[in-house]
């Protein structure tokens, strides 16, 4: 009779636990529709657009960028510039000579991104982690390389590994092909995180791979915007 009891008790534990964790994403995937219109929000995004649309354009000083990249001496950043580079210093696509070894389960390609006019600048950058116990930490490592390359700044903290870690959960919730995306202001820029939902639940690959863009500091949000 004990064990009967036990047993009820496990059942009932088992399937609250369950009932949770649904619920914890349920309530995400809940937040992505737009309840009047019932259509997704985060259809037909595009950075350009957005950056141009809101003129949220960063400084740039490409000198003092490839000195910090120099002085980062990263062995897994590919920086690419506008400008073309003499052979002393890069290639004449932009691209600043490195270090990198050649591992394309664990590589950022960082570019400065301009509009036609050339003078509306900000940053992308194309990442590729190994999925491990490690992936949050490692994610955080990128986004604070990455941030003082681009401004010179070095930020880290609680703030940082709370949004890296609820990009994370994002994407382990999503049911959907459609982008995954959490995004916050720091200092005077505005950070972007993305990637596809499902990578983590249909798991493909060795690594995840997600987008950073860099802009200046804004209240408008990449997530809902439409173009």
């Amino acid at each position: 009779m004990k064990f009967f009891i036990l047993l009820i008790a496990l059942i009932h534990l088992s399937a609250c636990s369950f009932d949770f964790n649904r619920t914890k994403c349920n309530v995400k995937a809940d937040k992505k529709t737009n309840s009047e219109d019932g259509y997704d929000v985060k259809v037909g995004k595009n950075i350009s657009s957005f950056v141009d649309e809101n003129r949220i354009f960063l400084n740039y000083d490409q000198k003092e960028i490839i000195n910090r990249y120099k002085k980062l001496n990263s062995n897994y950043i590919v920086l690419k510039v506008i400008d073309s580079l003499s052979p002393e210093i890069g290639f004449s696509d932009g691209t600043v000579n490195n270090n990198v070894k050649k591992n394309f389960d664990y590589i950022s390609r960082l570019s400065a991104n301009s509009n036609l006019k050339g003078n509306h600048i900000f940053f992308s950058s194309d990442n590729y982690i190994p999925y491990s116990e490690q992936l949050e930490e490692k994610i955080v490592s990128m986004v604070k390389d990455q941030i003082y390359v681009v401004s010179g700044n070095n930020v880290g903290g609680e703030d940082l590994n709370s949004k890296v870690s609820t990009f994370i959960k994002k994407l382990k919730c999503s049911n959907s092909n459609e982008p995954e995306v959490e995004e916050w202001n720091v200092n005077d820029m505005h950070i972007v995180l993305e990637a596809d939902g499902k990578q983590i639940k249909n798991r493909k690959y060795n690594s995840l791979n997600f987008f950073i863009y860099f802009t200046k500091k804004t209240d408008k949000k990449y997530e809902t915007s439409i173009y």
